[in-house]
């Protein structure tokens, strides 16, 4: 997160903020990146965020979208734990509808187990 270019719009890959099958638990991993994101939003206070939950296509579409919110809530519950003020931050969930991966090998799949950032504004 920390090396990327910062602008209006862009949308930025948190890759080790990762969930197992059907869970929106946190891993250590994901927690340490999410404390990167913190670092920089306290850092630049006037930076507003999106948080973009997402899945892959395992399961209905409906609970996709349910478990693509909740990931994306336990991340904003988590940068608010860490000192980022909630109202900075909005979500959105996307369920299995963008994959940025393969969903049909093993090895991609889980990656679009996945949380976006958005910049929505400077």
């Amino acid at each position: 997160f920390m090396g990327e270019k910062i602008a209006l719009g862009k949308i930025i890959e948190l890759k080790k903020v990762q969930f197992e099958q059907s869970s929106h638990a946190l891993t250590e991993e994901a927690e340490k990146e999410l404390e990167e994101v913190a670092s920089f939003l306290m850092k630049n206070e006037s930076i507003r965020i999106e948080i973009h939950g997402h899945t892959d296509d395992a399961g209905h579409p409906i609970q996709n979208y349910k478990l693509s919110e909740s990931r994306a809530n336990a991340s904003k519950k988590y940068l608010s734990e860490l000192g980022i003020d909630p109202k900075i931050i909005k979500i959105k969930a996307f369920g299995e509808s963008k994959p940025a991966f393969d969903n049909l090998r093993i090895d991609t799949k889980r990656l679009n187990r996945r949380i976006e950032i958005k910049i929505v504004s400077l």
